[in-house]
């Protein structure tokens, strides 16, 4: 499964993997050796049909820390967290 996350401010959206997935969080990790600081930024996280808007909180060596503006539903959690969208 595919797992993109794409800004309005962004002349381009990533690829990468759920590293960590809660019902109102992530962590999303691209696969950039260097990560940009993108704290507040307003984000579209997308996979499997499920779309999320979130804001980064903060990005560490481990991605981008993503709160959803809303929690996920039973099924967009179930969804997103297939072995495919949660890596390993």
């Amino acid at each position: 499964m595919t797992v993109t996350l794409n800004a309005a401010s962004w002349p381009f959206r990533t690829e990468g993997m759920l590293v960590e997935l809660d019902r109102d969080a992530a962590i999303f990790r691209p696969p950039l050796r260097y990560l940009l600081d993108r704290k507040g930024e307003e984000v579209t996280l997308a996979a499997d049909g499920v779309a999320v808007t979130a804001a980064i909180r903060r990005t560490d060596s481990q991605g981008y820390h993503l709160r959803f503006r809303t929690p996920l539903s039973d099924d967009a959690f179930e969804r997103l967290r297939t072995p495919d969208a949660t890596g390993p």
